[in-house]
């Protein structure tokens, strides 16, 4: 997979991996031929870092001396420094909400018409989600013109079979006669995954991967499309907060789970608000919630969703919709307030009204409907909780108590055991955020051990355990009640 910079001002655009020897940049993909020039020390900050946030800040890897080429960025023609891109600026123009759905669909046939320009068979992520159902509307107008009539389109959906994300996109695939594949995920697609994140610096957690590698068993695309850049960019929301309510990135940090010794929880404070403050300062904007959301897309988007894409990418292309410097430049442009579920609302009801008779996956409700009763659909896509519980923990357990990470007093044996201890007597269903923790920090030991890093040895300073079980307990009676909390809460 070699690196091209062609796209490296879309959002979704994959950093590859860089290292500064002699004054000129070594990059690749293959994470492996990079770590040949390090000097292979650990990053206890990006370790702190993954554990808070599920992603790595800024340009770290969990190597010292290697990193992410820049954001925005692309090297020079003597290759020895960045040249940045000049970025869209944050501006809050009151446009017709009718200007706004209009413009906005039309950079999207420009941007997807980019993507498939002489492509055959285009593959498509789908989901019974909104965001893919506005890439369904923009790909199946571009597709009524004759010029594109020999396109196939093989779409795929991974979860349970009785989620809404499947049935739906079934529905979906089924409307516009494209080639639906249902992706399963168990034990052996998650080994899978575990062993691709150790090869590939385990930046992310592997339960992100789903199940991309299945694509790649069809040899025959010619590229794959995606839309997770919709909700930030079309909708103007971030894990479901709304862009003028997100907050800061560090107001945040907090010793995850009480786990990391407190030595190396100080350095990350002050290493991670640096690592913020240096992409504020390259890419300065003129308002606090306008900075914020920059930050969340070169941090949480860059560092966590675009890598995963690799797994495919390395056999096939992956374009992600609402990337191109044209779609998020204009978006950025409007006010957040008119950011709203109605633009997409209003673009299916004018361009694939048919779209709007399958509910939202969200909510099992016609979109955007927020009230009524629901459909009868499973909303938990995949029980990753459980498939860790009973197929991992055993190992992950062996793995990490004999490991370097305890040894070296990184983190804390004590609360390793009592998180296995309380997901084995209490799991809590629905959620897997314990799970989670557990198996990158499992992907790590292994990808240490892989590697042979060096790690330092810190003095025994660990906070007490009443913190992990306070946490445990309050995240077991919310998920109990969720229901009930937020029907009392709106």
């Amino acid at each position: 997979m070699n690196v091209n910079f062609k796209h490296y001002n879309h959002l979704s655009f994959l950093n590859p991996f860089n290292f500064n020897k002699k004054n000129q940049f070594e990059y690749s993909y293959d994470f492996s031929s990079i770590l040949n020039f390090s000097q292979k020390k650990l990053d206890v900050v990006a370790v702190t870092q993954v554990l808070n946030y599920g992603y790595i800040l800024g340009d770290r890897t969990l190597i010292e001396d290697i990193k992410k080429s820049p954001w925005m960025a692309k090297p020079n023609q003597s290759n020895n420094t960045w040249e940045y891109f000049d970025l869209p600026s944050h501006q809050e123009k009151k446009l017709d909400i009718n200007f706004i759905c209009n413009k906005l669909f039309d950079e999207l046939k420009n941007e997807l018409k980019q993507y498939i320009n002489d492509k055959v068979n285009i593959g498509f992520l789908l989901t019974g989600g909104m965001d893919s159902r506005i890439v369904a509307a923009v790909l199946s107008n571009i597709l009524k013109d004759n010029s594109y009539n020999k396109i196939t389109v093989h779409t795929f959906t991974w979860g349970d079979t009785h989620s809404r994300d499947v049935v739906y996109a079934k529905q979906i695939s089924n409307l516009y006669n494209w080639k639906w594949k249902h992706l399963n995920i168990d034990d052996e697609q998650l080994k899978e995954n575990i062993n691709f994140t150790i090869d590939n610096g385990c930046e992310f957690s592997p339960i992100h991967l789903h199940a991309m590698s299945k694509l790649n068993h069809f040899a025959n695309l010619d590229c794959v499309l995606a839309g997770s850049f919709g909700d930030s960019i079309g909708r103007g929301e971030y894990s479901g907060k709304k862009v003028l309510n997100i907050k800061p990135l560090n107001a945040n940090f907090k010793n995850s789970l009480s786990l990391l010794n407190n030595e190396i929880y100080k350095k990350f404070i002050e290493s991670s608000n640096q690592d913020i403050l240096h992409y504020q300062n390259q890419f300065p904007q003129e308002k606090n919630y306008q900075q914020i959301e920059q930050d969340y897309q070169l941090h949480y988007m860059r560092r966590m969703l675009n890598p995963c894409f690799k797994v495919i990418s390395e056999q096939t292309p992956v374009y992600q919709m609402f990337s191109s410097p044209q779609v998020f430049g204009f978006m950025w442009s409007v006010h957040p307030s008119l950011r709203t579920d109605d633009i997409y609302y209003n673009i299916l009801k004018n361009e694939s009204p048919e779209l709007l008779d399958i509910p939202w996956a969200r909510t099992g409700l016609p979109f955007p409907d927020t009230n009524g009763t629901p459909d009868n659909y499973n909303d938990k896509t995949i029980d990753y909780g459980s498939l860790i519980r009973k197929s991992f923990l055993i190992e992950i357990e062996n793995e990490l108590l004999n490991g370097s990470l305890i040894k070296k007093n990184i983190i804390s044996s004590k609360r390793i055991k009592s998180i296995i201890r309380l997901i084995r007597l209490k799991p809590i269903d629905k959620s897997y955020f314990f799970e989670d923790k557990l198996i990158w920090l499992y992907c790590l030991q292994k990808f240490i051990n892989q590697n042979n890093l060096s790690l330092k040895t810190y003095k025994n300073n660990f906070r007490t355990n009443k913190e992990l079980i306070k946490e445990y307990y309050l995240r077991l009676v919310f998920y109990k009640y969720k229901k009930k909390i937020k029907q009392y809460l709106k």
